[in-house]
């Protein structure tokens, strides 16, 4: 990297004990901390820059969606670039508790899943598509059962194959149980949903794995850490973990509104993929009406460099992203509260 120069961005630390009791959640086991990423940097200088596809997808039928991922994944240079064939994927598919049906724009439409998945076979048999829900019946009111059972795909609640202990540096959390579904896998690819949310405004490609902790977890650590920015953090902690080699966003009909459950669905006729999860909320972020940077789950992300916010950083083929904005996303009630402030010698050089 010529003519650049190196700036150390210090990540918070808050010291947070796992105390709660095992037998609640499910089997767990320890492992040592990954390794360390790290000091997160900021470049000044010329930089490659991150690609990011954006598509067009009308509606929520295999005969139309699947052109539209084959014509993403070739424009990304192919998807084996990024799943080498007879790896063993894990697939993080965003579900909710029932009723969650796929009409209201919840989460990840099942047939998006399906054409996805149906590509996916051809380059490999081994697949596990997980979320860790509370309810099995998640799972059935979503579609996926006789989804996965029509393909041939294993569908996993996370919790049956349980938790392992994974050690962190830097940021909020000092450890947290990730799958092991998803940590026993050759590659992980994201399935998110493009949605508003109440809290941290904007739920895609990052907050999608909050989903890969036990569901007793996540409570607790919501009610830990209830300010916006701060829960932020401990979602870039937990995606600092799962890092997806390949990100589809659902961007077919979004939700608007007081999400990420009582918005309103959107059509937007999307779909974004890109081997960077942060580039790829990024640019949905700029799609409906965000600042990225000025989302604190991007903010952080992008300044420990697990990816990129900064839209200068970001090469969007397919659609342009000025086609395809949107003026009259609904965003949530407070979202300008929300967003907070971004520290000025970041926005600076990154706005």
């Amino acid at each position: 990297m010529a003519n650049t120069k190196a700036i150390p961005i210090q990540a918070k630390s808050k010291p947070f004990k796992l105390n709660f009791p095992a037998q609640f959640f499910g089997p767990f086991e320890h492992r040592a901390s990954p390794p360390a990423f790290g000091q997160a940097v900021v470049y000044f200088g010329a930089m490659a820059k991150t690609k990011v596809v954006v598509v067009r997808a009308a509606n929520y039928a295999l005969d139309e969606l699947r052109p539209s991922l084959e014509k993403a994944f070739s424009l990304l240079g192919g998807i084996e670039g990024f799943i080498p064939r007879g790896a063993k994927v894990f697939v993080k598919v965003n579900l909710l508790p029932p009723p969650s049906p796929p009409e209201r724009a919840i989460i990840t439409h099942p047939v998006f899943a399906e054409a996805f998945l149906s590509l996916l076979k051809e380059i490999t048999p081994h697949i596990v598509v997980g979320d860790d829900v509370h309810e099995a019946r998640s799972f059935d009111v979503g579609g996926y059962q006789k989804m996965c059972q029509r393909l041939g795909v294993e569908l996993l609640n996370l919790r049956e194959r349980g938790f392992t202990e994974v050690k962190l540096n830097g940021g909020v959390l000092k450890s947290v149980y990730i799958a092991k579904a998803l940590l026993e896998a050759d590659v992980v690819v994201n399935l998110p949903k493009l949605k508003t949310h109440a809290l941290t405004t904007f739920t895609g490609a990052i907050k999608n794995f909050y989903g890969v902790i036990p569901t007793g977890l996540r409570t607790r650590l919501h009610g830990e850490h209830p300010k916006p920015e701060e829960f932020a953090q401990v979602l870039v902690d937990i995606f600092s973990v799962a890092r997806p080699a390949l990100t589809v966003m659902d961007g077919v009909v979004a939700m608007e509104g007081p999400g990420p459950a009582n918005g309103n669905p959107r059509p937007l006729g999307l779909i974004l993929a890109g081997a960077d999860a942060v580039a790829v909320d990024a640019v949905a972020q700029a799609i409906i009406g965000l600042e990225p940077l000025r989302v604190w789950t991007t903010y952080h992300a992008h300044a420990r460099g697990l990816g990129t916010g900064n839209l200068g950083e970001i090469e969007v083929v397919g659609e342009s992203l000025e086609a395809v904005k949107v003026k009259d996303f609904r965003l949530p009630p407070a979202a300008g509260e929300m967003v907070g402030r971004v520290p000025s010698p970041i926005t600076r050089w990154a706005t």
